[in-house]
């Protein structure tokens, strides 16, 4: 493989605008997700602050000691709601080791909540200092909503960022790889930008050029080259690089070629 020509930041910038709306959509719905996920992540860690919250539940259930505790409180929070009905929050106290502590436990459980009271015996695990009703399922508030608020913007901020990255990956192995070669013009094609101040105007290149083995392909490129408008008409020649399997092709940039100092 011949020696990679050189590729500066200004020439990636300016594949980067050859496709404005597919840049746009991934650069923008990609931070728009991030700036949205940032924040819920924050939300959710700051939610979470009763320290039984936290708990590894499956954990202290399979590895942690049974122990019998005394129920000291029992409460409902009102400020939520799943499926019309409140979680409970069920304080209990035990010995362990020869130590007196004290832990809570939510659950989303009514009909067993409701003949509990206050003085009942619980069955409890204990694992260091946490500790697990067994006969109740542990509730936790479904944070994971807000992180799917952002994923459709997620998403399709990653499929324009992936299109993006594929495309641009190919043309600069053309500009480090490719063979120089002629093309016969056969169009130019001028497409409009965005409505403000026609950002992302560029010039789709339509040409054909001749394999070693004589097999005519037909090739198209994006350029931002406003003056083969006047220069170039068609049938004339203009320069290519191409693969070397013949396959792949793209405008040489004289701009680019100028910047990179590629001598062609």
């Amino acid at each position: 493989m011949n020696t990679p020509r050189s590729i500066g930041y200004s020439t990636y910038l300016a594949l980067i605008k050859q496709s404005p709306k597919i840049a746009k959509l991934g650069i923008v719905f990609t931070a728009i997700s991030v700036f949205v996920l940032i924040p819920a992540v924050v939300l959710i860690s700051a939610a979470a602050t009763e320290k039984y919250e936290k708990y590894d539940y499956a954990k202290i259930k399979s590895e942690g000691t049974s122990v019998v505790a005394k129920i000291t409180d029992i409460e409902t929070n009102y400020n939520t709601t799943i499926n019309g009905v409140h979680p409970s929050i069920i304080s209990y106290s035990y010995s362990h080791n020869g130590a007196e502590s004290d832990d809570k436990f939510a659950t989303l459980a009514p009909d067993k909540v409701s003949h509990m009271a206050v003085g009942d015996n619980l069955d409890v695990k204990v694992l260091g200092t946490e500790s697990v009703i067994t006969t109740l399922k542990p509730y936790r508030f479904p944070f994971f909503m807000f992180l799917m608020i952002p994923l459709p913007f997620l998403v399709l901020g990653l499929c324009g960022l992936t299109y993006m990255i594929i495309r641009i990956k190919k043309i600069i192995k053309l500009y480090q790889y490719g063979n120089v070669k002629e093309a016969k013009l056969v169009s130019l094609m001028l497409q409009s930008g965005s409505p403000v101040a026609n950002f992302g105007q560029r010039i789709m290149a339509y040409y054909t050029y001749t394999t070693h083995s004589g097999k005519t392909v037909f090739g198209e490129s994006v350029t931002n080259d406003f003056m083969l408008l006047n220069e170039k008409k068609q049938g004339d020649m203009i320069d290519i690089f191409v693969s070397d399997d013949e396959t792949q092709s793209c405008l040489v940039p004289k701009l680019e070629a100028l910047k990179n100092d590629w001598k062609i």
